[in-house]
């Protein structure tokens, strides 16, 4: 019991002032002593009404068992902190919440003093934000698989529109029949941008966007993409630049993809919004010191941009205004998907611009330290020696995937490499085949009927021996990276991206048939 006795009007004003619901009961009968405005508001009573009576009497207590064990701990200790209680309103509804309570003499009696605090609102609360984030969750799994689903059912055709559109522009055509296909080309490139764009942008909505982290050049890259868009500046008659300050680093550690994505943006809208003049891009080292930390710029003698639309220039499917959408296309996604990359990376991706004068993009990408030093190139001569020399020893490849056109161009890609092929069209006869013998890879498509690729690749290696492993190499439609993880585990050795880059898939081949794992 508490030493301190409390005289009774002052008793009764503090806790009438007090917004905590708080009970005066006596211990002899457990009646209420006095109650303050708090506690009857909440209960749904008249203080005059709970006065007198017990809280057993009123059915205050939701659960009579759990006063009763407050009571004896009260007993016990004197004090109870925290107690989880259940009270009943006088309509009947519960409340939730905590009671703690101590014995004290008021006027001569024993009696205890409780504190309720209601946390129903709260645990409401709570309980609705459960619900809303394990419906955020699903709606996040359901646009996951939405998209999955979209980039499998959309490369897949695509990956047939651009392969068979680039074997037809190896083949002699005339002049007419070079400017439809090449068209053709065109368009399925620019429809497959604006693919990886909308993929890219709700990847980055969902927080599924990761980033690589391997060795590379940022010089090399700035390099490999100056090359890619040099043709387009120069038949808009312009002049592209590169400068590379001192002290850039050789080699840094990061993603040279989405590098390499985000300067390409940049660069593209330069040559695009700029009809005379030059591009530059400047490679400059971080002017704060970090050692693996690169500074960019991307800078044009174009258009420009008016003060009143940079506020909208990063935002999602916008231009600055309807008649640069008409005059230049563009979906409006890739500043805002390099922006978020360019966050991705640590820093934060800048414009300085003047109406009729020109543009200048600017962001710091924050890499970490090389594994290992750069290797050094090999010289052309020898790199073509080396594939010429690959050629003559390929063997034979097996191609698992249903659908036909992508089967057919597989196909033709590999009999124009030396390679010899066989064809199935489900993973079951894909590994019933390789069981057969005879094969140096195989080509599994992960999306296919009786047995998909997954389940291929896995039955694969349980059949045969760690001696006798042959490379599979995953041919997905999917750009996530959640899928190509899954091929990886499932025990396919490598992975190449619909719509197939036929450079990329003859290295990959090359790899694994002269390195088989």
């Amino acid at each position: 019991m508490a030493e301190v006795r409390y005289e009774g009007d002052q008793f009764r004003t503090m806790i009438e002032a007090s917004p905590v619901p708080t009970a005066l009961t006596r211990v002899a009968d457990g009646r209420y002593v006095y109650v303050n405005r708090a506690l009857a508001d909440m209960l749904g009573w008249e203080r005059h009404e709970l006065v007198g009576q017990t809280s057993l009497e009123l059915g205050v207590w939701a659960d009579p068992a759990q006063r009763a064990v407050m009571v004896d701990l009260l007993r016990e200790e004197g004090r109870v902190y925290a107690f989880e209680a259940q009270m009943c309103h006088r309509d009947g509804s519960l409340l939730d919440g905590l009671v703690s309570a101590e014995t004290v003499e008021v006027d001569g009696e024993r009696c205890m003093v409780a504190l309720f605090y209601d946390l129903t609102e709260r645990l409401r609360w709570t309980a609705a934000l459960e619900v809303a984030q394990a419906e955020a969750e699903a709606a996040s799994r359901l646009k996951s698989e939405f998209l999955a689903m979209m980039s499998h059912e959309i490369r897949t055709p695509m990956n047939g529109v651009l392969g068979m559109a680039g074997l037809l522009l190896d083949t002699d055509l005339d002049p007419e029949q070079r400017e439809y296909a090449e068209t053709i080309d065109r368009s399925a490139r620019r429809l497959l941008t604006i693919l990886n764009d909308i993929l890219d942008f709700s990847k980055i909505e969902a927080g599924r966007l990761e980033l690589e982290a391997i060795d590379f050049d940022p010089c090399l890259v700035v390099d490999e993409v100056v090359g890619v868009l040099a043709g387009s500046a120069r038949q808009a008659g312009l002049e592209v630049h590169i400068e590379v300050h001192d002290g850039v680093p050789g080699a840094v550690r990061g993603d040279p993809g989405r590098l390499a994505q985000v300067l390409t943006n940049l660069l593209a809208n330069a040559v695009k919004f700029t009809e005379q003049g030059t591009v530059t891009v400047v490679v400059r080292p971080d002017p704060h010191g970090a050692p693996w930390s690169v500074g960019f710029d991307v800078r044009d003698t174009g258009i420009g941009i008016p003060p009143e639309a940079m506020s909208l220039l990063f935002e999602p499917f916008t231009q600055v205004d309807a008649s640069t959408t008409r005059r230049y296309g563009g979906s409006g996604l890739g500043l805002a998907i390099s922006r978020q990359l360019v966050q991705m990376m640590g820093g934060e991706l800048t414009v300085t611009s003047e109406v009729g004068r020109g543009s200048a993009f600017s962001f710091t990408a924050h890499f970490d330290a090389p594994e290992s030093p750069p290797a050094p190139m090999a010289a052309t001569s020898d790199r073509a020696a080396s594939a010429e020399t690959d050629r003559s020893a390929r063997g034979r490849v097996l191609v698992a995937d249903d659908d036909p056109v992508n089967q057919r161009l597989l196909t033709l890609l590999l009999e124009r490499e030396g390679y010899e092929v066989d064809a199935v069209s489900d993973g079951a006869a894909a590994v019933e085949a390789v069981m057969r013998g005879g094969y140096a890879a195989v080509l599994m498509d992960c999306e296919m009927p009786v047995l998909d690729g997954y389940g291929a690749a896995a039955e694969l290696r349980r059949r045969e021996g760690p001696s006798s492993r042959i490379p599979v190499v995953a041919v997905t439609a999917s750009a996530l990276r959640d899928e190509i993880d899954r091929a990886l585990a499932a025990g396919m050795d490598a992975h190449v991206t619909k719509p197939i880059d036929r450079v990329q898939l003859y290295a990959v081949l090359r790899q694994l048939i002269d390195s088989p794992r």
